[in-house]
Formats: C-alpha cells, sequence, structure tokens
C-alpha cells in the first residue's frame, strides 16, 4: 500500500490589514458569496428603478393633469346664480365677480370674494357655492332697514347695526320706518349713544310682542337720554325716557286697547314711571 501525500496550499486574503489562511473549501465559499451579492445587487437596482418610473408615471400624470385643470378654459367661470337679492342689484354683484376673473372653479378664494361682495351697501351676508365645471351659485341675505337717519340733509336707511345702507329713493317707498330725529353731530361724544338707543327702540317696534312699527313715525331723542316716540297722524307723543324699553313698549300694547276706545285725542302718554301709565288727554278729547 503506497502512501499519496497531499500538500495544502495556503490562499492569501486581506481582511483589515491582516494576512489570513483559507482552506480551498473555505476559498469556495467566498466565491458563492460574491455570486449572491451580486444577484442581490442586481435585484435592488431593478427594484430602484422600478420605483423611479412608477414615481415618474405618477408625477407626470399629475403635473398633466394639474395643467389640464389650470390652464382649461372648461373649468373657467362663466356663469354666475345670484339668489336671495332684492334691493341688491345684480349688476352690482357680477361687476365684483368680474374684477376677479378669470377664476378657475377649483381655486376660488371663497371667503375673500365673500368679503368683497359684503361691501355692497345691501348685502349683509353672502354664502358662494361652486358647481363644476363652471358655476358659482350665490345666497345673498340683504340687509333689513329699521329706521331712517338723517345725515347732510339726506334721509338714509339704516340697520339694525346703524349701517346707512341707502339714500331714500321713490324705490324704497313701501318700507313704513320711523325717522331717528336728534341724533346730532357724528363727531359729537354722545351721539353713537343717542344712535344706539334709537336703534334699540326701532328694533323693538319689530318684536312680535309689540309690533308697533306702523303706528310710530318718529323716534325723537334730541333731549338728553330721554326717548320720545311720536304717534303717525295723530301727534301723540309716548314718553319712554331712558333704558328699559322692552317693558315700557309692551306695558303701553297690553293698555293700547283700552286707552283708544276711551280717550279720542290724547297730547301725550307718559311711560318713565315704573308699572304707571300717566295719560294727558287733548281738551277736544271726548
Amino acid at each position: 500500500m503506497h502512501m499519496v501525500k497531499v500538500r495544502r496550499f495556503k490562499v492569501r486574503v486581506r481582511k483589515k490589514g491582516l494576512k489570513q489562511s483559507v482552506s480551498p473549501k473555505r476559498f469556495g465559499n467566498t466565491r458563492v458569496r460574491r455570486t449572491r451579492l451580486k444577484k442581490n445587487l442586481a435585484k435592488r437596482i431593478a427594484w430602484a428603478f422600478g420605483k423611479f418610473v412608477i414615481l415618474a408615471a405618477v408625477f407626470g400624470i399629475g403635473y398633466l393633469g394639474y395643467f389640464f385643470f389650470i390652464k382649461s378654459d372648461r373649468f373657467t367661470v362663466k356663469e354666475y346664480v345670484i339668489q336671495g337679492n332684492h334691493f341688491a342689484q345684480r349688476h352690482e354683484i357680477i361687476n365684483v365677480l368680474e374684477k376677479n376673473s378669470p377664476m378657475n372653479i377649483f381655486f376660488i378664494k371663497f371667503l375673500d370674494l365673500e368679503e368683497k361682495l359684503r361691501a355692497i351697501n345691501w348685502i349683509e351676508k353672502v354664502t358662494i357655492n361652486s358647481e363644476i365645471p363652471d358655476t358659482l351659485i350665490l345666497h345673498v341675505t340683504e340687509r333689513k332697514p329699521v329706521a331712517l337717519g338723517i345725515f347732510e340733509k339726506e334721509v338714509h336707511l339704516l340697520d339694525r347695526q346703524g349701517v346707512l345702507i341707502d339714500t331714500m329713493i321713490p324705490d324704497y317707498a313701501d318700507f313704513q320706518l320711523p325717522v331717528l330725529n336728534g341724533l346730532g353731530d357724528p363727531v359729537s361724544e354722545d351721539y353713537a349713544v343717542r344712535l344706539q338707543q334709537g336703534l334699540e327702540v326701532a328694533r323693538l317696534l319689530d318684536d312680535p310682542d309689540i309690533n308697533l312699527r306702523e303706528e310710530i313715525s318718529e323716534i325723537d331723542i334730541s333731549i338728553g337720554h330721554n326717548v320720545r316716540l311720536l304717534k303717525g297722524y295723530e301727534n301723540t307723543e309716548i314718553l319712554l325716557g331712558k333704558g328699559d324699553f322692552r317693558e315700557k313698549l309692551i306695558r303701553y300694547k297690553n293698555l293700547k286697547h283700552h286707552i283708544d276706545s276711551k280717550y279720542s285725542r290724547i297730547n301725550y302718554i307718559d311711560l318713565r314711571f315704573n308699572r304707571r301709565v300717566i295719560i294727558h288727554p287733548s281738551p277736544e278729547s271726548g
């Protein structure tokens, strides 16, 4: 029997600056690992490239869609549907809208547009809705006049906040509103107090429990803070004094039928004192 001597050999690899001996078997495993690394690297590159292609496609589609919605005339506002306006003129509203044209239906700043529309005197509130592809729908709430005020020798309609809505013209003849008299100079110290008192009384005249607006022709606040009412053609004065206007007007309303049936003419009715109604009839009263 002959012995064959197998001679081992060494393969030197560098690892962290040191020389190591690797057997043939270990060297074979190293080649396998390198092959696997190459395959994994190829897979990662393919995955990254596929992801890039997908992202590019999404971005491209998004860009084209954005460009289409922005630039396409199909989505430019062309129609306006205005609801709820009676005294606010349509052409005034359209003029405000067209100053902001062209408007893309998807990119309208509704709050800014509503604020600009409220600059029209008759408009108290407006809500805007869009209807694709090219229509705006406006719901208008108009200011409600409660009194007339004289400013710079012109009669103006006033709403409950004291906003000057418009000058009095024949188109508004159907409004049966009391005149606020005695407001004084708008720059005077007590002007705001007088105005608020007069407007409070004017609002109360429309109160369902009072409902006296058609009877009262004037609200006089010229004497200090003592409010005085004037009844239409009768020229009867109703003295309210200061504060508690609702309670005083309800007290008068509850006695009105009795007063009208008993007195044909009255100079004044004094409601300034608590729980009392003082009636001063005219000498001609029966």
